[in-house]
Formats: C-alpha cells, structure tokens, sequence
C-alpha cells in the first residue's frame, strides 16, 4: 500500500512538473512578444 501511494505522489509530482513547464513556456512566449513590442513603442517615439 505504501509503494502505490508513492507511486501516485510521483505521478502527482510529474503532472504538476509538466504543467509549471508549460506556463514556463507560455511566460517566455508572452515576454518576447512584450519586448518586441517596447522596442517598436521606443523606437517609434524616437521618430
């Protein structure tokens, strides 16, 4: 009984692990799309 409940806590461990991966991924998405758009804020305020 002891080596399933491990075995359900790592199994816990890996979906929680793939699902901060996944919003990892998202958050490095929306940073490189707010730098492009600063840069192009910037560089049309220069103008």
């Amino acid at each position: 009984m002891t080596e399933n409940r491990i075995e359900q806590t790592v199994e816990c461990y890996h979906t929680q692990f793939a699902a901060i991966e996944n919003l990892v991924a998202q958050m490095k998405q929306t940073s490189a799309y707010l730098t492009q758009q600063f840069a192009a804020l910037g560089q049309a305020s220069q103008r």
